[in-house]
C-alpha cells in the first residue's frame, strides 16, 4: 500500500478532491458494477476520462466517469503510469473490449 499510497492522497497533484466525491464515486461504482474495458466485476474504481488536477469542474460530472478494475485502471487508464494521462482511454477501453467479446 505504501507504495501506491501517493495516488490515493485527497490532494493530488494540487487539485483537492470534493467532499462530494465519495458519494459520487460509490453511486457511480453501483450504477456501473462492471470494469468498461474488460467487463470484470472486482476491484473496480472511478477513473476521470479528463482528470480532475486538469479540469475539476468535471470531478463529479457522470459523463467524466468510467467503472474500470484496478488492472484496466492502471493499464489502460494511466498507460502504466499513475502520472499519466490517456487522452484515449474510452477508445482504448472499448477496443479491448470488442477485442474479448469477438
Amino acid at each position: 500500500m505504501k507504495l501506491f499510497g501517493w495516488f490515493r492522497k485527497p490532494d493530488l497533484f494540487g487539485a483537492p478532491r470534493s467532499p462530494q466525491w465519495r458519494t459520487v464515486r460509490d453511486a457511480h461504482v453501483e450504477e456501473h458494477p462492471q470494469c468498461f474495458a474488460c467487463g470484470s466485476f472486482h476491484d473496480i474504481e472511478v477513473h476521470h476520462i479528463v482528470p480532475f488536477h486538469v479540469d475539476p469542474s468535471l470531478e463529479l460530472e457522470p459523463d467524466n466517469l468510467l467503472s474500470m478494475c484496478h488492472n484496466c485502471h492502471f493499464r489502460v487508464g494511466h498507460l502504466g503510469n499513475w502520472r499519466k494521462v490517456n487522452e484515449r482511454v474510452t477508445y482504448q477501453c472499448l477496443s479491448e473490449r470488442h477485442g474479448r467479446l469477438s
